[in-house]
């Protein structure tokens, strides 16, 4: 599902559209920004001085001076025309974008690369020059994916964006969230930001690795493996029976229950090799 978030005229004045995303936490323009990728600043960072504001100015002084020179009426007129249609222009194209995502598959394992693909399909008459991709993934350490676009998608095309994440945030469910396009004119006065509602949730499972081969080494008072594990009688885990008790038995070789109906210790349990009869 797509939603369309179009600017109002007070936004547009003021230049308060788009500025959320400056203090975003899980989108940080700026640091795109500081890494020398190209992002328009008017698609992100509007304030009062923006070509909205300057092409109001410019309507304004030519109304104003077109009393003394009347052509400046048809400027000012032009220019208001202008505005208007690139508008309504930008909005039916926001309004026919589609958007979808496609990954691969939905399971994953610790420190696989996800290859993302984000379709954009223009089903309006008109093209379209700037388009701004933003997106977040939670299972990465880098969070947000951000990529300007400058190349023109035509009316009725396709345009492919891929990139990769690699999942290093360790095991659990993750989701892809806050795909927006934003569309910009080509003199940057209105941007429409076109949100994609359909999150993707995946899941990373743990890496599983091969062990080496165990070599157990037997122990140093036996003679071999199998069933002679121990030289002397009496210290096997096969139980043979129950005796007197002799001093100098074993204190783990007490019968206790037994001797406990004598009041004194007077048995002792017998156990004997593997393969003794």
């Amino acid at each position: 599902m797509v939603q369309v978030q179009r600017p109002s005229w007070k936004d547009l004045f003021w230049g308060k559209f788009l500025y959320q995303y400056r203090n975003s936490q899980s989108f940080s323009a700026t640091d795109y920004i500081k890494q020398g990728i190209y992002l328009p600043k008017s698609m992100l960072f509007r304030n009062f001085i923006n070509p909205f504001n300057l092409i109001l100015l410019v309507i304004a002084g030519c109304f104003v001076f077109g009393f003394f020179k009347p052509v400046l009426f048809s400027v000012a007129i032009g220019l208001s025309a202008y505005l208007l249609c690139s508008f309504y222009s930008l909005n039916t194209t926001a309004q026919t974008l589609v958007i979808d995502r496609k990954v691969e598959k939905d399971h994953f394992t610790e420190g696989d690369e996800i290859e993302v693909t984000i379709e954009l399909r223009n089903k309006s008459t008109r093209a379209v020059t700037n388009f701004l991709v933003r997106e977040v993934f939670s299972g990465s350490s880098e969070l947000s994916f951000c990529h300007f676009m400058n190349q023109k998608i035509g009316p009725q095309s396709v345009k492919r964006v891929k990139y990769f994440r690699r999942c290093d945030a360790g095991m659990g469910e993750y989701r892809f969230s806050d795909l927006v396009v934003t569309l910009s004119d080509p003199l940057g006065i209105f941007c429409f930001n076109v949100k994609y509602e359909n999150d993707l949730d995946i899941y990373v499972g743990p890496k599983v690795q091969d062990l080496k081969n165990l070599i157990f080494k037997p122990s140093h008072s036996s003679r071999g493996f199998g069933q002679h594990e121990v030289i002397s009688r009496g210290e096997n885990v096969n139980f043979e029976g129950i005796r007197s008790y002799e001093p100098g038995d074993p204190i783990r070789h007490i019968a206790w229950k037994l001797s406990a109906k004598k009041q004194k210790i007077c048995f002792c349990k017998t156990f004997r090799k593997p393969g003794e009869y």
